[in-house]
């Protein structure tokens, strides 16, 4: 029995580093604004992320990809 990958649920990109599909971290209020199944449930690729922010009118959401070639290190930037 074979387990079925993780992709976006919009646009299917499946979920890794290996996919370009780091893991992109927002707060939780925009991410309840925007979750794909309106519970908080689901996965969305950052560009998705984005898409979806815009088409909720969020604008300047905080956020931080935590994975991949892009990791935001806070400590990094206190220096």
């Amino acid at each position: 029995m074979s387990k079925k990958h993780p992709k976006c649920y919009d646009c299917g990109r499946l979920y890794g580093d290996e996919y370009g599909f780091p893991d992109l971290v927002i707060p939780d209020w925009a991410w309840r604004a925007i979750s794909p199944r309106g519970n908080s449930v689901g996965l969305l690729c950052p560009s998705c992320i984005c898409k979806r922010l815009y088409e909720a009118k969020i604008r300047n959401c905080p956020s931080a990809f935590t994975s991949g070639p892009l990791t935001f290190d806070v400590k990094s930037w206190i220096r």
